[in-house]
């Protein structure tokens, strides 16, 4: 993960957070960098970006208001909580691989630094839409580890769940062989079973 901090212009005074509870997820609705989020937030007569950090469509994370400061991004909950908005449009759009995993990453930084604040979408603070019903805020905030297959019993029983296998046992000490000889048909039994796409 890239941070970028930004020398943003204040129109005004950013005060200290006295606590962090929660830490709020969103989307900006739209596309655009940072310095047009800033410009936006400072035309309706805010201090300026109201998020913490933003994360781009390219997985490249901006720093917006310093992270010990008050937000202004969930009305009622901007003095205790960090708000981090994602680039795009989540109620017509699916987050790319790269933003998701950034997205991942900055919210297990955050979370670290604060590991007693809850992780939620704007919407469950208060009534609107955002973060977009396509947001994957599951994956975000609770990325499964994938586990690697690599035992031949393990790649036969995946295999055996998409296709059907007749002798499983007989396929299971074939693959064992072509392990042991370190056998093309191992590693092309491998690779399909352990696809990312799967």
């Amino acid at each position: 993960m890239n941070i970028i901090t930004k020398k943003h212009v204040w129109n005004g005074q950013l005060y200290k957070r006295n606590s962090t509870k929660h830490i709020i997820l969103h989307h900006r609705a739209g596309d655009g960098d940072v310095e047009s989020i800033h410009a936006q937030h400072l035309s309706q007569g805010w201090t300026g970006i109201g998020y913490h950090f933003y994360v781009r469509k390219d997985g490249t994370v901006y720093v917006g208001r310093p992270i010990d400061v008050i937000g202004a991004h969930a009305t009622g909950f901007n003095n205790n909580s960090i708000g981090i908005c994602f680039e795009g449009n989540f109620d017509s759009e699916v987050m790319s691989q790269v933003q998701l995993q950034s997205g991942r990453e900055l919210v297990a930084y955050v979370r670290n630094k604060y590991p007693n604040a809850d992780v939620k979408g704007h919407g469950d603070y208060m009534t609107t839409a955002c973060p977009g019903k396509n947001f994957p805020i599951d994956e975000i905030i609770n990325p499964v580890e994938r586990k690697v297959l690599t035992e031949p019993n393990d790649i036969i029983w995946e295999l055996s769940q998409r296709i059907e296998i007749h002798e499983v046992d007989r396929a299971v000490a074939a693959l064992e062989k072509a392990k042991n000889e370190d056998s093309s048909l191992y590693w092309i039994l491998y690779k399909l079973v352990n696809r990312e796409d799967k």
